[in-house]
């Protein structure tokens, strides 16, 4: 006859609660293991739309006209660090115009009651150059927007707008730089000079 020890009821009772553990554990991986699976076919759905989507655009030649507009945009962003690099250069000239009046102080008296019509000058030209690092500020973003968001008729659109813009930034450089020569023609007409080779101002009396 088998003797029943006091510590089987207890064994019994830890194998029970590992049992209903190991139960947990998998009920919770089966969840997970179903929602993988749900994750994977979605993913697999999205592919094969994706795909669809593609090759409906190859074969009405949108996405080769989208790669177009990528690189027209490619070229106008080119064309605006370019533009950018006029405003720098202009700003450089805009010091050189500064200094020679700077250092106009001391020369003839007409020289003196023309620097507040020289000043005015120089302020419009500063303005003008403020508006020009503005328009080239905006221009930036916009291209970016445009990057972010390309599709057909917006890159359409945004690309015509784009051309226009750059093309009144142009008209607008040129106009600084038409007035920044006829100031420094004043200048010039008043004795003051552009600095030369040695870095000295030339003055006339």
């Amino acid at each position: 006859m088998a003797t029943v020890t006091p510590e089987l009821p207890q064994f019994l009772a830890e194998d029970r609660n590992k049992l209903l553990s190991a139960a947990q554990t998998i009920r919770r991986l089966e969840g997970e293991l179903a929602t993988l699976r749900q994750e994977r076919d979605d993913a697999k759905e999205h592919a094969d739309t994706l795909e669809r989507q593609v090759e409906a655009l190859n074969s009405t030649g949108s996405l080769r006209h989208i790669q177009y507009l990528d690189e027209a945009l490619t070229r106008e962003r080119a064309e605006t660090v370019a533009l950018r690099t006029e405003v720098i250069e202009l700003r450089e000239a805009l010091d050189q115009c500064r200094a020679s009046r700077s250092n106009a102080d001391g020369a003839r008296s007409d020289v003196v009651r023309t620097s507040e019509s020289d000043g005015h000058e120089v302020a419009v030209l500063r303005s003008t150059i403020a508006d020009l690092t503005e328009s080239l500020e905006r221009e930036r973003a916009l291209s970016k927007c445009a990057a972010d968001m390309l599709n057909r008729e917006y890159v359409a659109n945004l690309t015509a707008d784009h051309k226009r813009e750059v093309a009144g930034l142009r008209a607008a450089l040129l106009e600084a730089r038409e007035q920044l020569d006829g100031t420094r023609r004043l200048l010039a007409a008043h004795g003051v000079a552009r600095r030369g080779s040695a870095g000295a101002a030339v003055f006339k009396y």
